[in-house]
């Protein structure tokens, strides 16, 4: 769980750009940073491929952190240095889905 009073919601992506999750996903970044939830997006797969898109950004400047891994990356030859995303592992992931006090997936 979250430490204090601050709540957090984590959310995977592993469905491409083009999925009708993207949308679930902007609504759930919107509502959660605006009741002060702190908003963690990890991408893997073809979800990494958002990154491409302006809906990353978007999502950044709602507040949320973005997060990538660096694998999947690297095998859809996206770029490894955007300011606005960490470059991460399974391994974070799991820490991610165990400290969120709300996880959900799309994969």
């Amino acid at each position: 769980m979250a430490n204090g009073s601050s709540k957090s919601l984590g959310i995977l992506l592993s469905r491409g750009p083009g999925s009708a999750e993207i949308e679930l996903i902007r609504g759930l970044a919107r509502a959660s940073v605006g009741r002060s939830v702190r908003v963690f997006l990890f991408l893997m797969a073809e979800g990494a491929d958002l990154l491409g898109t302006p809906v990353a950004r978007e999502l950044r400047d709602f507040g949320v952190r973005i997060s990538v891994c660096t694998q999947s990356a690297k095998a859809r030859d996206l770029p490894l240095d955007l300011e606005f995303v960490d470059y991460s592992s399974q391994f974070q992931l799991g820490r991610l889905v165990a400290s969120a006090d709300r996880f959900v997936s799309f994969a």
